[in-house]
């Protein structure tokens, strides 16, 4: 039994600061560190708040913007019922 004990990891309690909003909560797990941080959390991700960034834009819009293509000249394609 007591070889089991030896592998297993001990459980710490870390604190998290979250470089997007400055949270700050705290984890348990089994983890090196005792302070870890994150670029995004509950408080602030776009997923959780609804609220989409706009400090990044797709790598399509870039790639256009770039290149100056004008969508405008492309025409959508119909849907066509097989």
């Amino acid at each position: 039994m007591s070889a089991k004990k030896s592998i297993q990891p001990n459980i710490t309690t870390v604190d998290v600061k979250c470089t997007g909003c400055g949270a700050t909560f705290q984890l348990s797990g089994a983890f090196k560190d005792r302070y870890l941080s994150v670029e995004q959390c509950e408080n602030c991700h776009s997923a959780y708040t609804g609220i989409k960034s706009s400090t990044s834009s797709g790598a399509s819009d870039k790639f256009y913007s770039k290149y100056k293509i004008d969508l405008s000249k492309f025409k959508k394609k119909k849907k066509t019922d097989a």
